[in-house]
């Protein structure tokens, strides 16, 4: 978590802004401990939200004066006739702020890793991509080639973006095995996990 303050003297936006990620296996039924975790952005990785969770999580979200955005819903797990339990996969950005998403065509095989604009203040924007890399078990034949893919597309954007950026998620492997990772180091990037480990004088975290 990163925490400064922001914004003109006449409006000068909140006193933090967290970034924070989680992995909550399902986000059905677990909304309650994603509301703990506001004020701020929460990219979750693994949403398993199915068509029918996005419906009903969004008009929670609205209902919360929350701002949500998904990739692409997953498909239903096994038999679930109710359409409620949902594949491993899927990613969402919620935000205290509002959001729009950024307008591109995405490859098939990365739809369910979406990248999104956070707008935190008045002409202020912030990039934020919340990625899922999938598993040695799951249904991918190569997943550290598929997780390069997602993680390179999420790279260029954030590189391009004139604005603050954030790559978060579980990504299922380390950053040394992804291809854009020195690009992004180069370019000034920083893991904050190591960062959060040297200032707070604490093991890495996974």
């Amino acid at each position: 978590m990163c925490t400064f303050r922001f914004g003109e003297a006449e409006n000068p936006g909140p006193e933090t802004l967290a970034l924070v990620t989680c992995n909550p296996t399902t986000i059905w039924n677990k909304q309650d401990q994603i509301l703990k975790l506001f004020p701020g952005v929460i990219a979750i990785s693994e949403t398993a939200a199915t068509k029918p969770v996005q419906q009903q999580l969004t008009k929670w979200c609205y209902d919360r004066s929350i701002h949500v955005r998904w990739s692409a819903p997953v498909g239903t797990l096994g038999k679930s006739s109710s359409g409620f339990r949902g594949l491993a996969g899927g990613t969402a950005v919620f935000s205290s702020f509002p959001q729009r998403i950024v307008s591109s065509d995405l490859e098939e095989d990365i739809q369910l890793s979406n990248r999104y604009h956070v707008q935190i203040a008045p002409h202020l924007f912030m990039f934020v991509a919340s990625l899922y890399g999938p598993t040695m078990a799951y249904k991918y034949a190569d997943p550290t080639a598929l997780m390069n893919r997602i993680f390179s597309c999420a790279a260029k954007r954030a590189l391009s973006f004139q604005g603050p950026a954030a790559i978060m998620g579980d990504f299922n492997t380390t950053l040394e095995k992804l291809g854009a990772w020195p690009l992004l180091q180069r370019a000034g990037w920083i893991d904050t996990a190591y960062l959060a480990a040297q200032m707070n004088g604490h093991d890495v975290d996974n």
